[in-house]
């Protein structure tokens, strides 16, 4: 419209604040790729890549200073710390985590953050703190209606996906019972 109005200075002054946004939007967008890499390479147990990508996009978001996506990446690299059999890393960066998307104030994904920090105490063999926040996180759910997340809840739910730990003592109690 600006330029079938040969109002050219403010046609210029609008695509120069356009290409501005543009510019300020890619740093987001390159730090969601990486937090999107990372996550994939999560689920193909491509642990050090996981990790290497996670703390890539960490410092975007951080550098940018989203605390969300900054709360994401240490989410993310709690999950990549509990399936690696690191427990107390992964419940330190879920804690984190959890406190900030407490104060960003989206209980869904506080919730999502209460049941992973859950996990990580209850591989530390800290039952009573794992229940706390298990209990938690299905009150959260349960106020937004939410059943898959009140299903997902459930100690039985929550930890059908073992961790190393628990594999290799399944393990070891089947070997100890084919020895008998």
């Amino acid at each position: 419209i600006l330029l079938h109005n040969e109002d050219l200075d403010s046609a210029r002054r609008s695509f120069l604040l356009a290409r501005e946004l543009a510019q300020a939007e890619q740093p987001l967008r390159d730090a969601s790729v990486l937090y999107w890499l990372a996550y994939v390479d999560l689920e193909a147990a491509n642990y050090e890549q996981s990790r290497h990508g996670a703390d890539n996009a960490l410092e975007a978001f951080a550098g940018m200073r989203h605390y969300y996506g900054a709360a994401r990446c240490r989410q993310l690299m709690g999950h990549i710390a509990i399936r690696t059999d690191r427990a107390e890393e992964s419940a330190q960066l879920l804690q984190e985590a959890l406190e900030t998307f407490h104060s960003c104030g989206d209980p869904v994904v506080e919730a999502e953050a209460l049941l992973d920090l859950a996990h990580a105490y209850r591989e530390l063999g800290q039952r009573d703190q794992a229940e706390r926040l298990r209990r938690s996180a299905q009150h959260l759910f349960t106020a937004l209606n939410d059943e898959d997340g009140m299903r997902r809840a459930t100690w039985d739910d929550l930890y059908e996906q073992a961790t190393p730990r628990r594999i290799r003592e399944a393990m070891q109690r089947t070997a100890v019972k084919q020895q008998r």
